[in-house]
C-alpha cells in the first residue's frame, strides 16, 4: 500500500501531508479555525492523512462538528515528560487560566498576564 499511496501523490499533495503531519506533531492537532485550507485537504484526503500518521504512531480522531483534527499519540516515546518545575509551572498557569475564566468571567481569549503579575 505503501508505495501506491506514495506514486499517486503529486508534489503539492506530498507537501500537504507533510505540512498536516508537522502541524499534528508540533501542536497536537488541526483546528480549521486556524488553518483552513490545510484543514479541508485533509477532510477530502483523509485516509490518506490517517496513515501517514499511523506512520509515525498517531492515532487521528476527526472531529467534524468541533472542525478539528486531533493527534492522539501511540506510542510512550511520542508523550511530553515534564521534570517537577515544568510540571509546577504549567499547573500555575493553568490554575491562573482557569480562576479568570470561572471567577473572573473572562473568556479563555482575554485571559493574559504578564510574567512580573505571575511571579
Amino acid at each position: 500500500m505503501s508505495n501506491d499511496i506514495l506514486k499517486s501523490l503529486t508534489d503539492s499533495e506530498q507537501e500537504k501531508v507533510r505540512e498536516a503531519i508537522q502541524q499534528l506533531l508540533t501542536n497536537g492537532a488541526i483546528l480549521r479555525q486556524d488553518n483552513r485550507d490545510l484543514y479541508e485537504w485533509c477532510r477530502t484526503q483523509r485516509s490518506i492523512v490517517d496513515w501517514f500518521a499511523g506512520i509515525v504512531g498517531l492515532k487521528l480522531q476527526w472531529e467534524h462538528e468541533n472542525r478539528l483534527v486531533l493527534a492522539l499519540p501511540q506510542s510512550p516515546k511520542l508523550l511530553r515528560r515534564l521534570r517537577q518545575d515544568e510540571t509546577l509551572l504549567a499547573l500555575a498557569l493553568w490554575y491562573d487560566f482557569d480562576r479568570a475564566v470561572k471567577d473572573d468571567g473572562r473568556t479563555p481569549d482575554d485571559v493574559s498576564f504578564s510574567v512580573r503579575h505571575f511571579n
